[in-house]
């Protein structure tokens, strides 16, 4: 994978992981917002584990 590419799916997992939990925080955990943003963010997170492994992008989500 190229270097770019990499960094590019780092910042992606970071921006959405980061705009979750603002919409969390002003809609509710239960919130259909938050349920569909939740599915989009579990798939940003398939392609990262996709891309570096599972271990990988554990973690990166620790963070």
């Amino acid at each position: 994978m190229h270097p770019l590419e990499e960094e590019y799916l780092e910042l992606q997992l970071s921006l959405f992981k980061e705009t979750f939990i603002e919409i969390v925080l002003e809609h509710g955990i239960n919130s259909e917002k938050a349920q569909r943003f939740s599915e989009r963010l579990e798939q940003v997170i398939r392609k990262h584990e996709q891309a570096f492994g599972e271990e990988k992008a554990e973690l990166f989500l620790n963070r």
